[in-house]
């Protein structure tokens, strides 16, 4: 494969992936769907959940309803 095509959201951590796997050798350039000129993309609705169960997501979710709630109350 010599272009491999991921969101901004997550080329980094697709590229971690492609990393562990050691296939990154094979990839001369990574391009998001962004500078691929792509506005929508079809995924099935499992598929966008399963994106945002990560730990670091959930992490970061909390942090911020905390600071929130310092902030605003409630």
């Amino acid at each position: 494969m010599e272009i491999g095509v991921a969101t901004n959201m997550t080329a980094y951590m697709q590229y971690e992936k492609l990393e562990k796997l050691g296939v990154t050798s094979y990839i001369n350039r990574l391009v998001t769907s962004e500078d691929a000129g792509a506005d929508i993309a079809t995924v099935p609705y499992s598929v966008i959940v399963q994106m945002t169960r990560h730990p670091l997501t959930d992490q970061g979710i909390a942090k911020l309803q905390e600071d929130y709630r310092k902030v605003f109350g409630e």
